[in-house]
């Protein structure tokens, strides 16, 4: 059970598909493709699922890491340690600061495979002795399909207070233009809840002229007479009028 606000619910749904491999759409979608769609007006974040995520595997050997007397959890602490670049002060310049940072984040394959991770008797033992490490992907633990293919899915969330119709409205108009300018690549729209509210709209309006109608059928079929009822149903809408500013001063007070 939780707590549910329903302005955190996403407004568009938004399939991408691409000729391009999963790793490749996931990275493409996140990067280029979500950025865009945030810096349009009244949207708030833009969720991305679906594809593949990129992952360096480090896979250990049992044998070897038992014959070493070599903890998991020590090697897990020294790659986090060593992959990650470290603040060393600042230089100041006239008005200007620098700020300095010694790069230590790896930055290939080999990097990785030469890591020490202990010394045994007087040897270092680097990490290619001891597992296998390999450029990968993340498990699948879900699956995306747009029109039958592997794809990107995004959720678009708009900014608290904004107007659902009128953001939706500049989601779409940005799609087509990143349809155009980005090659291999086809946005879609899967769900789109403005498209209810509209209808919502479209209904109240059929329902109000359709009342009006019936109104002026009825009150001419009682008096018989287009100019009684055309005064009737001209000051009807025209009192209702001038009341609201009453009734709403009064319920302010």
């Amino acid at each position: 059970m939780f707590k549910f606000d329903s302005t955190q619910f996403p407004i568009v749904w938004i399939g991408v598909e691409g000729n391009y491999d999963p790793v490749t759409l996931r990275e493409l979608t996140e990067n280029e493709l979500a950025r865009r769609l945030e810096r349009v007006p009244g949207v708030a974040s833009v969720d991305v699922a679906g594809g593949l995520r990129r992952q360096i595997l480090v896979e250990l050997s049992k044998e070897k890491t038992t014959a070493l007397d070599l903890p998991v959890d020590r090697v897990l602490n020294i790659l986090s340690a060593e992959n990650q670049n470290i603040p060393i002060g600042e230089i100041d310049e006239g008005d200007l600061t620098y700020l300095l940072r010694s790069p230590g984040q790896f930055e290939n394959l080999e990097d990785i495979r030469k890591l020490v991770v202990m010394t045994k008797n007087g040897v270092p033992v680097y990490l290619r002795d001891i597992a296998e490490v390999r450029d990968g992907t993340e498990d699948v633990r879900s699956l995306v399909r747009i029109n039958g293919k592997p794809g990107v899915r995004m959720q678009v969330q708009k900014q608290s207070g904004e107007n659902t119709v009128q953001v939706a409205r500049a989601v779409r108009l940005e799609m087509e233009r990143i349809n155009r300018e980005v090659p291999g690549v086809k946005l879609s729209v899967t769900n789109d809840s403005s498209v209810y509210i509209e209808r919502s709209i479209a209904g109240v309006r059929e329902a109000v002229l359709l009342g009006s109608l019936l109104v002026i059928l009825i009150i001419f079929a009682f008096l018989r007479s287009w100019r009684s009822t055309i005064i009737i149903c001209t000051s009807i809408p025209v009192s209702i009028v001038g009341r609201l500013p009453c009734s709403i001063s009064r319920d302010t007070r």
